[in-house]
């Protein structure tokens, strides 16, 4: 009987350690998937900034040749 009891002691604390692993990989593929969507927020926020940069640096020269 105390065998018995204690295979169903170890089964639920095997179920509980699978649950747990389960929570733990869903809660890094989130984590992962958050991570690459900022990666490509920023890589998109860094293109517009050095396209706004170019165009303002554009426009400064423009001026400069016309006042020239």
């Amino acid at each position: 009987m105390a065998k018995e009891h204690s295979n169903d002691d170890i089964h639920a604390k095997l179920n509980l350690l699978v649950s747990e692993f389960k929570n733990m990989k869903e809660e890094i593929r989130g984590s992962a998937f958050s991570a690459q969507e900022e990666a490509k927020f920023f890589k998109k926020e860094k293109g517009v900034t050095w396209l706004f940069n170019e165009t303002e640096y554009n426009s400064s020269s423009t001026r400069t040749l016309q006042a020239v």
